[in-house]
């Protein structure tokens, strides 16, 4: 029931996103009935007119084999494979082995093969990639590289907001922070971290960065994500969670 609630509580506030994803579904049935109906009339109609012929081994305009051509396939997807296979292998090796890694070449094949792999996943209202499995492959990202994939997004896609979380790990720590409108500091609430918080804001301080800190914006987050399980839906569980509803909250200007 929370769950019914809090849709119905999202549709009042955003009622265009809602009726868009209401359109998605209805059209996603549509789209799995017309492709059902397909399959069962290609099933229903091709059956009846299998025969032995269909698969001997020599083709004539009698018979009409389709043995050949299985043969063929199965045959261009091998010779395929022996050509791909060492490529893609030795090439992993080199990247991973001995390409200089300050390449910017090198670079960019690694982030793109690692976000590839990831995957860029879908939801409702918004696209998000998986964490890295490596994550010195994202250390290796300058700010300059930032910049270009801003750009990138900026003119090519329709993104309203751009979220990025990263650490202090990455290197050009400030300047990927000074391209950031808004930043957001998640944190516990109790004195160790506020004497980290009042530590960071002082190195801010101390470097060209002042309106940095002018930027920040600390979030006190009054829960853990205990309760989110595996084996189910993560995003849907934080989005319909404790969580969920704080940022929200948050963002309708409702959190004090």
């Amino acid at each position: 029931m929370r769950s019914v609630r809090a849709i119905l509580a999202n549709a009042r506030r955003y009622p265009g996103s809602f009726v868009l994803h209401l359109l998605c579904a209805v059209a996603s049935v549509f789209v799995a009935a017309a492709l059902v109906l397909l399959i069962g009339y290609i099933l229903a109609t091709g059956i009846p007119h299998l025969k032995p012929s269909l698969f001997a081994m020599d083709y004539n305009s009698e018979n009409v084999s389709l043995l050949p051509a299985l043969f063929n396939t199965v045959i261009m997807t091998l010779l395929s494979l022996a050509l791909a296979v060492p490529l893609g292998v030795g090439g992993a090796i080199y990247l991973a082995e001995y390409a200089n890694r300050d390449s910017k070449i090198v670079k960019a094949v690694r982030l793109t093969a690692e976000t590839l792999g990831r995957g860029i996943h879908e939801t409702e209202w918004m696209h998000y990639v998986e964490p890295f499995d490596n994550p010195e492959d994202l250390g290796e990202m300058t700010a300059g590289d930032l910049q270009e994939l801003i750009s990138f997004l900026e003119k090519q896609m329709s993104y309203e907001v751009l979220l990025l979380d990263f650490g202090q790990g990455l290197r050009d720590f400030l300047s990927f922070l000074g391209l950031c409108t808004s930043i957001y500091c998640p944190m516990k609430s109790g004195f160790y971290y506020d004497c980290r918080m009042e530590h960071f804001r002082r190195y801010l301080e101390r470097e060209p960065a002042a309106d940095i800190a002018d930027r920040m914006q600390v979030i006190r987050l009054p829960f853990s994500a205990g309760k989110i399980r595996a084996g189910m839906d993560v995003y849907r569980q934080f989005l319909w969670s404790e969580f969920g509803d704080y940022v929200r909250n948050h963002i309708g200007g409702q959190e004090e």
